[in-house]
């Protein structure tokens, strides 16, 4: 029986290899001959995902920052949208799209946490760069989509209705206690309750920027919804709730934007297409409805190396080593018997092979590590069980990985 598995397992890494790009390289700022298999792949999709199976890896920046350069300038991609401050990157896209500002405090409004590397830094100056050779019209455009935080969503809102003149006392209280980061408090709820009501009532012009500080007004609500007590006898309520309103705002960017397309830039968990043994409902369920056919998502996957993560009283830094996987049935252990250390295996592609086609419409194991993984480090709760094919469309993978690099605002 032993024998036996050890054949098929040796006969899909060699169906495997026949079928993967190699990457040639992960930096920015490269050709991309390697990459050109995934233009006829990609050309015609309106939204394309680029997952992680975790945050704070070096390597995931980097390539991440090289398919979007190549999907920018060799398939018309016109806006990045991500997992970061709704109204908090409006900063960012003023300042790579206009030329308002500076990064620096552009870069501290996003939401910081996972997201505060220098990696994500240098990706938004490239943007920028980029954009100063192009007419309005072909400039690429930086939002994000989480709805989580209250205090750059007040102030943006705050700012602009001084200048509009249509704020109350209703209103200016729920904000302040938004702009302080209050959110606990019964008091606290009822007071952004009473400022999501006041500002629904609110009356916007017809500019593009009339029209994000309008769409503001409904992130206040879904930030009041998300803080509300639980309704339900589910431990995902809220997960599901921020997934839900995350997707909103994808596909409300998506429209804003002229129906542009668009890259979603976040942890692949968020972006699955599928439920999965987490049981949570995610953003890329949504996005599988709205788009069909037209949302691809490719998933970044990894066996071993150090990650960027939450620190602990013993780890300031916050980087962790991740062992090589060892456990039967898991995907990123089988990814690393490769030819190559570094590939993309697009699955439609890559399933004209039986035993692939088989081994991804199985129930796999692999890396699910969000934010914090000292605290599920010992666990299987760093792994996600699924069949690949009902959730992603692709994978890249990267054998060995290094931790990304935080930056100090």
């Amino acid at each position: 029986m032993i024998a036996t598995h050890v054949m098929a397992q040796t006969e899909l890494v060699s169906a495997i290899n026949n079928k993967l790009l190699p990457l040639k390289t992960i930096e920015p700022g490269n050709d991309f001959s390697d990459l050109q298999p995934l233009k006829n792949i990609l050309k015609d999709k309106k939204l394309i995902g680029l997952g992680e199976s975790a945050h704070g890896v070096h390597d995931f920046f980097l390539l991440k920052q090289r398919l979007l350069e190549f999907m920018v300038k060799e398939i018309g991609v016109k806006a990045l949208f991500t997992e970061t401050d709704f109204a908090g990157t409006k900063a960012m896209n003023d300042y790579v799209v206009d030329g308002k500002g500076d990064l620096k405090t552009a870069f501290g409004q996003l939401s910081g946490g996972v997201w505060n590397t220098q990696e994500f830094m240098d990706m938004a100056a490239w943007i920028k760069s980029y954009n100063d050779t192009k007419p309005a019209n072909e400039k690429v455009h930086f939002y994000g989509f989480d709805m989580t935080r209250g205090v750059n969503l007040a102030r943006t809102l705050r700012s602009y209705l001084a200048t509009t003149n249509q704020t109350d006392p209703a209103i200016e209280a729920g904000l302040a206690v938004m702009e302080k980061g209050g959110r606990s408090g019964d008091d606290d709820r009822k007071a952004i309750s009473a400022a999501s009501a006041g500002l629904s009532k609110l009356h916007f012009g017809d500019t593009p920027d009339d029209k994000f500080y309008e769409h503001l007004v409904r992130v206040v609500a879904q930030y009041s919804d998300y803080i509300s007590p639980v309704t339900t006898n589910s431990p995902n309520e809220k997960n599901d709730l921020r997934d839900k309103y995350m997707a909103e705002n994808m596909e409300w960017l998506y429209a804003y934007l002229g129906s542009k397309k668009a890259v979603a830039w976040s942890h692949s968990e968020h972006l699955a297409k599928k439920v999965n043994s987490t049981g949570l409902i995610r953003a890329g369920i949504y996005l599988n409805e709205k788009f069909g056919n037209d949302y691809y998502l490719l998933g970044l996957c990894f066996n071993s190396g150090t990650i960027k993560s939450q620190p602990t009283v013993s780890n300031a830094a916050g980087i962790f080593e991740v062992s090589p996987v060892t456990m039967d049935n898991n995907t990123d252990a089988l990814l690393a018997q490769c030819k190559s250390s570094g590939f993309i295996l697009d699955f439609k592609t890559a399933s004209t092979d039986p035993a692939i086609k088989s081994y991804l419409n199985q129930t796999v194991s692999s890396y699910f590590i969000g934010s914090n993984y000292a605290a599920k480090a010992a666990t299987n709760d760093v792994f996600v069980q699924h069949k690949w094919i009902e959730g992603y469309d692709g994978i890249a993978f990267i054998r060995t990985v290094s931790a990304a690099t935080a930056v100090r605002l």
